[in-house]
Formats: structure tokens, sequence, C-alpha cells
């Protein structure tokens, strides 16, 4: 399939209760609901696995809308996604309100830009140690950064500090861009839906942070990559998407 330059989807549900719905008659785990895992399976169903990725809900239609990136127009995605989707799912979208729009080829280093990104803030921890810092036998797990720190150092920086300097990293990932100013805008613990190497549901629970900032761009090339990749893990299941904003400074 020919696909171009990365664009921005807004895809909107028929309702507010299509992914309920579609839980159900895709037969997901229900304990704990999670919306993020059921908008990843949607999305895979619809498009294919990673053709709509990274993806977060769209906050102006909470519960009904999804903003993601794809390799895909507007035009082919509907296409492709008539071709392949089953038609729960196909008919679960709102084709006539759903919209998409192409990002520039290139960016021209130096650009400020504003942004705001839901990340979930995890890294490798120490090998053999699990989340609380206990023991385990998993080798290198994944946990919170913030709680890495804490292990490593006495007196550690708040969890905000810490937060900011992993996000800091991602963005210079590929030379892409560097972090200008920000703010967390809000944090929690989630309880998160995955599935093991068993293919048997698990409930988790992961670091969930917003970030408000500004970025400047450094590389083009890097900064197309850094989008279409997304920041951190979990990108397939609603983090790591970042999204730019006009420079409000």
């Amino acid at each position: 399939m020919d696909e171009g330059n990365l664009h921005l989807h807004r895809i909107i549900l028929q309702d507010p209760l299509a992914l309920q719905r579609l839980a159900r008659e895709m037969r997901l785990p229900d304990h704990p609901f999670d919306p993020d895992y059921v908008l990843h399976s949607l999305l895979t169903e619809l498009a294919g696995r990673g053709r709509l990725k990274p993806f977060v809900e769209d906050p102006r239609f909470r519960g009904q809308g999804v903003l993601a990136y794809s390799a895909l127009n507007q035009e082919k995605l509907r296409t492709h996604a008539q071709a392949v989707a089953p038609p729960e799912v196909y008919r679960s979208v709102d084709w006539e309100r759903s919209q998409g729009k192409p990002l520039p080829e290139r960016w021209p280093a130096g650009e400020r830009l504003g942004f705001r990104v839901r990340v979930c803030p995890v890294i490798r921890g120490p090998s053999g140690h699990g989340r609380d810092g206990t023991k385990t036998q998993k080798n290198r797990p994944e946990v919170d950064a913030y709680l890495a720190r804490c292990w490593r150092e006495e007196e550690s920086p708040g969890r905000e500090a810490v937060y900011w300097e992993w996000l800091d990293s991602e963005l210079g990932r590929y030379g892409a861009c560097t972090l200008e100013e920000g703010r967390m805008t809000g944090f929690r613990l989630k309880r998160v839906l995955r599935r093991n190497g068993q293919r048997q549901s698990q409930g988790l629970t992961r670091p969930d942070a917003l970030f408000n900032g500004v970025l400047r761009i450094a590389d083009s090339e890097g900064f197309n990559r850094l989008l279409t990749r997304g920041l951190g893990r979990h990108r397939g299941f609603g983090f790591g998407m970042l999204l730019l904003t006009a420079d409000a400074s």
C-alpha cells in the first residue's frame, strides 16, 4: 500500500457507548475495564497492527473520539478499513464526522512549538528488582522511573522533576528536539490491562502523567521519526502521542 508522510486523524465513534459495546462484541477482558485497551483493539481491527499508532483519547470527544497518527491519509484509511475491518468495527466509526490532515514533511530547525503529551514514565529497572524494590526472577522488569530513582538515591528529586528528566531524554531521541519549558498537569497510578506471554489477561499498575510544554526542533528527520514512534513505552495503548500546539510563550 502506498503510504506518504504522517497524518493526524480524529476518529469519532458513532455514540458514547460504542467502546463498551465493541468490548463485548470482540469478547475483550473486562476486569479491569480499560478503555485504552479497547481502543488499541479497535484501531488494530480497523486498519491493522501499528497503522494507527501512537494514539490518545480525544479530550474534545471523551469516550467517543481518538486522535492517532498514521502514514495513511483520510481517504486511504477509510478505503483500507472498508476492505479489512470486521463489520461491527467499521460501523462503529462515524466516518462523516471523522477528520484527518497531513503534517509537514519538513520541520525548520530551531522552531519552537507547544506540545501536550500523555506518557507512561517507566524504565527497565535494576536487574532482579521488582516495582517495590524487592527481588524478582524477571530480568530488568519495567518500573516507575521515580521509584527506580528513589531506590538509587537516599534523597531523590520529587516525582515531577524525575519525570521531566525522563521526558527530556525521550524528546532527545534521534536528536529530534529539546525541552524548553513546561509543567506536569496531571498524574495518577492507573490500572491497565495487558496480556502476558501465554495470552492471559492481567491487571498492572502503571504511572500515567500529563505534560504541557514548549519544545525546540533540532532535526527535521529526527522529529518526524519521533512523532511516528511516540514517547516512552505502552505507545500502542494510549500513551506517548506527542500532540503539537501553538507556542503560547
